[in-house]
């Protein structure tokens, strides 16, 4: 992992992970259980669009030659523990 909890004056980034020379951006999302669906299908167009918003604004603070993506990982909680993780890689264009 390279950072967590990333802030910005655009929003906070969740994590920031290398995989081999790929710059990972990685959106957290937890749910108790699956009443409203899993969590990575929280993940709309606005949300996109700000996670593409806030990735810009790190590269351009800490600038990376090499490729980059966004990744979804999905928490899912019964009872206080947890029951389920959904990592989507590529999940966003």
């Amino acid at each position: 992992m390279v950072a967590a909890d990333v802030r910005t004056p655009l929003g906070q980034l969740d994590l920031v992970a290398k995989d081999g020379n790929t710059l990972v951006f990685v959106e957290v999302k937890t749910r108790a259980g699956h009443g409203y669906g899993l969590p990575q299908e929280a993940v709309d167009g606005r949300k996109i669009r700000k996670l593409r918003q806030l990735a810009l604004y790190y590269l351009k603070m800490r600038p990376h030659r090499g490729p980059v993506r966004f990744d979804v990982v999905g928490l899912t909680m019964a009872n206080g523990r947890l029951i389920r993780v959904d990592h989507v890689k590529n999940a966003i264009d």
